[in-house]
C-alpha cells in the first residue's frame, strides 16, 4: 500500500466461516480461532443461542437493572419514556442494528419496559396506545419491535443508494442478484437464495411486507417493477428477461413515453439497445394487469422515479430520502388503535361521537402545547386516560369497597371528582368570577362547560392558550389537594401556586431571551 500499513500479525487474529469453517490449514503466521469474533462490542455467532448469550443477555440484565434503578423516583409517565427512549435502549438497539435479533429478546425487552412504566402493577393505559404519537392519544413509547423492524428497513436504503462500497458485495451475493435497487423494487415473496444469514433473510422479509396492498393509482403503477413481482405473469409465474433488466429497463414506467403510451417495439430497440420483437412487446404488456392498464391509457404522462420507492402514509416516497424514524412511524401508524378512553368519553358525551379525527388531535396534544411542565401534561394525560384515582375507578380495580365520594354521599366519578363535589364547585364558581374579572370573558354561560375544563378550550388564540393554562394548573391544584390535603381546596392557594408558575416560566423566557412568548400572560401575571 501507497500508505506503507501492513498487518500486524500478532494482533490479527483469523477464523474460517462459511464452506471453509472446519478447514484445518493455517497460513501466513496468523492466530487462527475457532470462537466467535468480537469487534466494536458486537460478537458474530453461528447459532441463534450463541447469538442471544453473547450479544443480548448482559445487555437485557444491564437494561433490567437500570430500569430499577429509575423506578426508586417518582417519575411520571413521561418522565419514564423518556428514560426508556433515550438512554434504557440505546445498547440494544446498537446491536439490533447490525446483527439479526431473536424474537425472545423482543418478548423480554417489552416485559422489562412495561413493568417499568407500570411499576411492577398492571398496565393502565395499552401499550398500543402508549407508542402513538401524541395527536393520536398516545406519548410515543418506544416499541422495540417496530424500531428493530425499521433499522431492517435502514439497511435498504443503504444497500441501493449510489455509493460503491465493496461491503455491498456480500447482499449481492446472498441475494444472488447485482442490481439492488432492481431487487428490493420486485415483489419477491421468496429469497433466490435458501443459505442466507438470517439478518439478511429478516431485511429481505420486512422489506415485501411493506407490498401488502397492491397499486391503485397511476404513479404507483408506473413504479411498479416489471421483474419478479407475483402481480405481473405470464403463464401464472413471475417473468424477468435478464437482457432486459441489464439495459436498466426494470419499472412500467420505463415503458412509456412522456405522454404515457405504450413504447413500441422499435422505440424500445432504439432507446434502450434492446433486441425485441412485436411478440416480446406485446407479451410484457399483456402480463401488466388489466386493471392497471385500464389506468395508464387514462393518463398522458409519465411521473415514474428512477429511485427506489416505496408508499408512505398514502404517498409514494424514495427510500433515499427516508430515515429510520420515518420507517419506524410509517409501522406505528399502519396498526392504528383508538384509544379506550376515547370510547368511554363518548359515552358520557354523546355529543364527541359526532367530532371529527381533528378534534380529538387537539385534545390530546393540549397539555403538551401550552406548558412545558411535565407532570402537568402527565396528570392531563391520565386524566383523559381515566386512570386519576376518584374512588369510582379505584372501586372498579377493587382497591376500595365504595364508588361513593370520601367527602359527600355522591359517586366519585371523574366529574364528581373535578367539578361537582361541594368543595370543588365552591371552587369553580369564585374561579368563573376571577376569569371574567382579568380578562372579561364570562365563561359561565358556556354550553359545554364541563367538556371545556376536562379537555381544554377550543380555539388557537393567545387568550384561549391562556384560558387552558389557568384551567390545566386549577385541575391539577384540584388533584393534589383532594388527594393530599384531605379536600382543603382554597381560592387563594391556587392563585399562589398560579402566580409561582408564572414566574418560573417569566424566569425561563427571559433567560432564552424568548420574553415575548410570555407577552400572552402580562395581564394574569400583573393581575396576581
Amino acid at each position: 500500500m501507497c500508505s506503507g500499513l501492513k498487518i500486524n500479525l500478532d494482533k490479527t487474529k483469523a477464523k474460517y466461516i462459511g464452506s471453509l469453517k472446519s478447514c484445518d490449514h493455517y497460513p501466513h503466521g496468523l492466530s487462527w480461532i475457532k470462537e466467535p469474533i468480537e469487534t466494536l462490542g458486537i460478537v458474530f455467532t453461528e447459532s441463534e443461542e450463541d447469538n442471544y448469550k453473547l450479544n443480548f443477555a448482559k445487555r437485557i440484565k444491564n437494561l433490567n437493572s437500570l430500569l430499577n434503578i429509575w423506578k426508586q423516583r417518582n417519575l411520571s409517565l413521561k418522565g419514564k419514556i423518556t428514560v426508556v427512549n433515550s438512554l434504557a435502549l440505546s445498547p440494544l438497539i446498537y446491536v439490533s442494528s447490525v446483527i439479526s435479533t431473536p424474537k425472545k429478546v423482543i418478548a423480554e425487552v417489552d416485559k422489562i419496559i412495561l413493568d417499568f412504566m407500570w411499576s411492577g402493577g398492571t398496565a393502565k393505559i395499552a401499550k398500543s396506545t402508549l407508542i402513538q404519537s401524541i395527536d393520536n392519544g398516545g406519548l410515543k413509547l418506544c416499541d422495540f419491535q417496530c424500531k428493530v423492524e425499521a433499522l431492517q428497513l435502514a439497511w435498504v436504503k443503504r444497500m441501493t443508494d449510489t455509493s460503491q462500497g465493496r461491503w455491498k458485495l456480500f447482499p449481492q451475493c446472498f441475494y444472488n442478484f447485482k442490481n439492488l435497487n432492481m431487487y428490493f423494487q420486485a415483489k419477491q415473496k421468496l429469497l433466490k437464495c435458501n443459505d442466507i444469514p438470517q439478518f439478511y433473510s429478516n431485511i429481505h422479509n420486512r422489506w415485501m411486507k411493506l407490498f401488502d396492498s397492491e397499486a391503485s393509482t397511476f404513479e404507483e403503477i408506473i413504479n411498479e417493477s416489471i421483474w419478479l413481482n407475483c402481480n405481473i405473469t405470464s403463464a401464472g409465474e413471475p417473468i424477468y428477461w435478464k437482457p432486459w433488466a441489464e439495459k436498466n429497463v426494470y419499472k412500467i414506467g420505463h415503458l412509456l413515453n412522456d405522454n404515457g403510451h405504450f413504447y413500441s417495439e422499435k422505440e424500445i430497440c432504439d432507446k434502450y439497445k434492446i433486441k425485441c420483437s412485436f411478440l416480446n412487446v406485446l407479451q410484457l404488456r399483456q402480463s401488466i394487469p388489466k386493471q392497471w392498464r385500464d389506468v395508464i391509457v387514462k393518463n398522458n404522462c409519465n411521473p415514474y422515479q428512477e429511485s427506489l420507492v416505496v408508499k408512505i402514509n398514502n404517498k409514494l416516497c424514495t427510500v433515499d430520502k427516508l430515515k429510520c424514524k420515518d420507517f419506524y412511524w410509517m409501522m406505528i401508524e399502519k396498526r392504528p388503535k383508538t384509544p379506550s378512553c376515547q370510547k368511554k368519553w363518548c359515552e358520557s358525551f354523546p355529543e364527541l361521537n359526532d367530532v371529527n379525527r381533528d378534534v380529538w388531535n387537539r385534545i390530546y396534544r393540549l397539555a403538551f402545547r401550552i406548558t412545558r411542565e411535565t407532570k402537568i401534561q402527565s396528570f392531563q394525560y391520565r386524566l383523559i386516560n381515566r386512570i386519576v384515582p376518584c374512588n369510582k375507578w379505584l372501586f372498579n380495580i377493587k382497591i376500595k369497597d365504595s364508588a361513593e365520594c370520601s367527602f359527600c354521599s355522591c359517586e366519585d366519578n371523574l366529574q364528581h371528582f373535578f367539578l361537582f363535589c361541594d368543595k370543588v364547585k365552591e371552587f369553580w364558581s369564585i374561579w368563573f368570577k376571577w376569569w371574567k374579572y382579568v380578562s372579561g370573558m364570562d365563561l359561565r354561560n358556556c354550553d359545554v362547560v364541563i367538556e371545556c375544563i376536562l379537555f381544554g378550550y377550543p380555539g388557537i388564540d393567545e387568550m384561549i392558550d391562556v384560558l387552558n393554562y389557568c384551567t390545566l394548573h386549577a385541575k391539577y391544584y384540584i388533584y393534589i389537594q383532594r388527594l393530599m390535603n384531605d379536600n382543603k381546596i382554597e381560592f387563594h392557594e391556587y392563585l399562589v401556586l398560579l402566580k409561582k408558575k408564572l414566574s418560573e416560566e417569566r424566569f425561563i423566557c427571559k433567560k432564552n431571551n424568548i420574553t415575548h412568548r410570555f407577552t400572552k400572560f402580562n395581564f394574569i401575571y400583573e393581575s396576581l
